[in-house]
């Protein structure tokens, strides 16, 4: 039996929906790419480990997802051992939950916005989830 040559196994890459398409060629996709790179360059919000940063997405309490509320996590604190998706109910016993460090989180991304001058639009977009009621942990459930 005759071999071919080494070659390596790979999965094609998952292909995006029209739907995400779409919505990251939209401005709010593109301010929503340029938020997550801010929340990566912040320390994490829990122990406070210097950046660079994962950006963890907010799902507590049957969130949906939104690109807006995510917030910094070290590796540890996102995906270590004793990480939000390693131990949920653990990390929220003890760090309480996920969604409660949004606002800080958007108030820090906002500063760090402002200091590079990036597009108002994005501040704008920031701020109206920092100064509307239903922001922070009860957003989603519109109380």
């Amino acid at each position: 039996m005759k071999r071919s040559g080494f070659k390596p196994r790979t999965k094609p890459m998952r292909k995006r929906s029209a739907k995400r398409q779409a919505y990251r060629a939209s401005d709010e996709g593109q301010a929503a790419i340029v938020y997550m790179g801010s929340v990566k360059k912040c320390p994490c919000c829990v122990c406070g480990h210097p950046a660079p940063s994962e950006a963890h997405h907010c799902r507590s309490d049957f969130m949906p997802r939104n690109d807006f509320a995510t917030i910094p996590l070290c590796y540890e604190c996102h995906r270590g051992q004793q990480g939000f998706h390693a131990q949920k109910s653990t990390w929220e016993n003890i760090n309480g939950p996920d969604h409660g460090f949004i606002k800080p989180t958007m108030k820090l991304v906002n500063t760090i916005l402002e200091r590079e001058n990036n597009e108002e639009t994005i501040i704008d977009h920031i701020n109206g989830y920092i100064n509307d009621d239903t922001s922070g942990a009860s957003w989603w459930t519109g109380r």
